[in-house]
């Protein structure tokens, strides 16, 4: 369960007091209530309950141990928690991708939201309200990433696009808009278009090598080797490799989905496994502690390559990043 399906039940439950409280309409609160609750009471609420009883926590490792015992060892937390510190990236570096793949208008809708909610609109004091609380949990639980904001990105604008729709025009240039405020509003139409459509033909742009495919102008095997790393690595081991072997994983960010045997990242799935190795991009020792009384001994190298392509970029004439991959037979045996 993701961290911020619980921004998702709190949002529901405003909604429900919201609609609970509307005096208009032909359609009874409680039916209204009923019909924005049903999808969190069938999809989300069973998840929750089974994975508390489970595990003794609503969102698996996320928050485990905080309302009750769970089953997580403190291993495999301080494993999640040492990732996480690891995949930390800067607000810098964050901003600039969220440019690339965000909308114009996510941006103008926030900036949007920060004037109304200065000018006294408790709906938009309530949006801001719920994107600091979500970034507080970011920064409590999980890496610093936009995409963790979800869906609550997609809020501002839609508050902006709901203010800006009212039917009456007279409406919104009653309150207290500065001339300013007052020209922008006409211009609405024009300044969401001369955001949108560089955007988009930017993301046409990024999009060209999936289209070249598509269009036959470029094959999967061809796109495979520009944009994947290791494509040629896993070509190659998954023909020395065995059938039901499993590659363990411990550094490094690979596309598991193009891998060609069932990966692992952490040492505690590889129990009841007896067809092991490993990859790496660092030199690690051969003897690998699992626990107080089993090891992971790695011993045999059985495919090494000095020039791999571990890292591929779409933007315009950065050559890929290589470097050094060893893979290695492992065998879990007792600890002395």
């Amino acid at each position: 369960m993701c961290i911020r399906d619980r921004l998702c039940t709190i949002i529901s439950l405003l909604a429900v007091w919201r609609i609970h409280h509307a005096k208009h309409g032909t359609v009874s609160p409680g039916i209204r209530t009923a019909i924005v609750l049903w999808p969190w009471i069938l999809i989300h609420l069973p998840l929750m309950a089974w994975t508390y009883y489970k595990s003794g926590s609503f969102w698996g490792p996320v928050m485990a141990n905080i309302f009750r015992p769970s089953i997580f060892p403190p291993s495999l937390l301080e494993i999640l928690n040492q990732m996480r510190i690891i995949n930390q990236t800067g607000f810098l570096l964050n901003l600039r991708v969220a440019t690339v793949v965000l909308s114009p208008l996510i941006f103008i809708g926030i900036c949007f939201a920060l004037w109304d909610a200065s000018r006294g609109s408790r709906t938009a004091a309530a949006i801001i309200g719920f994107l600091l609380f979500q970034g507080v949990l970011i920064w409590w639980q999980l890496p610093y990433d936009f995409r963790f904001l979800g869906g609550l990105l997609y809020l501002p604008w839609i508050a902006t696009v709901l203010t800006l729709a009212t039917p009456n025009p007279d409406a919104r240039e009653s309150g207290n808009l500065t001339p300013v405020g007052k020209r922008l509003v006409k211009l609405q139409n024009w300044i969401a278009l001369t955001t949108v459509v560089p955007w988009l033909a930017f993301q046409m742009y990024y999009a060209r090598p999936f289209a070249e495919v598509v269009a036959g102008i470029s094959t999967k095997a061809q796109f495979r080797e520009r944009f994947v790393a290791m494509s040629q690595d896993y070509e190659v081991l998954d023909r020395i490799l065995p059938r039901d072997a499993v590659l363990y994983i411990p550094n490094g960010r690979f596309s598991l989905v193009d891998a060609p045997r069932p990966t692992v990242l952490t040492p505690l799935d590889l129990r009841q496994r007896t067809s092991i190795f490993r990859l790496t991009i660092k030199t690690l020792p051969e003897q690998e502690v699992l626990d107080a009384s089993s090891i992971l001994n790695c011993h045999d190298v059985v495919y090494s390559n000095d020039h791999a392509v571990i890292e591929v970029y779409r933007l315009p004439g950065r050559l890929p990043k290589t470097g050094m991959i060893t893979v290695r037979s492992c065998q879990i045996e007792a600890a002395n």
